[in-house]
């Protein structure tokens, strides 16, 4: 591929009515940004990036979530910004630990399908980045 377009960013409310939007549109977006890479990589993106989400608005007390998606090169880039502290992601080695009949199924599928996971943060944000290869 080769190239960088423009990045799509936005807000949203920490609420579970506004992730089916927000889906759409970077869905949306993304198919229009990747030339030939198929169907199967804004699926893929668009699971990360909502799973993402929703983790921000089950497990943080953040008013919003700030997400941003770039393609550049042979990659997606998913970020998820949220107010509240970094220490409250379990470390990526942990993803996918809980027993099948508990929570942590979408860190699971984050791990799974992302080359490169990245948090950091403080006590006041947290950033999460995810880096998913276009095949």
């Amino acid at each position: 591929m080769g190239f960088t377009v423009p990045a799509f960013s936005n807000r949203i409310g920490a609420d579970h009515a506004e992730l089916s939007a927000l889906r759409e549109e970077a869905a949306l977006w993304l198919s229009q940004s990747l030339d030939e890479s198929g169907d199967t990589t804004v699926a893929d993106v668009s699971l990360v990036l909502t799973e993402l989400a929703a983790n921000v608005i089950d497990h943080t007390s953040s008013d919003s979530v700030d997400v941003e998606l770039r393609v550049e090169d042979e990659w997606v880039t998913v970020v998820v910004l949220n107010s509240g502290p970094v220490d409250s992601v379990p470390p990526i080695d942990r993803w996918g630990e809980l027993a099948e009949d508990l929570r942590g199924r979408g860190l699971r599928l984050i791990r799974a399908l992302c080359d490169e996971i990245e948090v950091s943060g403080d006590d006041e944000t947290t950033r999460i980045c995810c880096r998913y290869p276009i095949s």
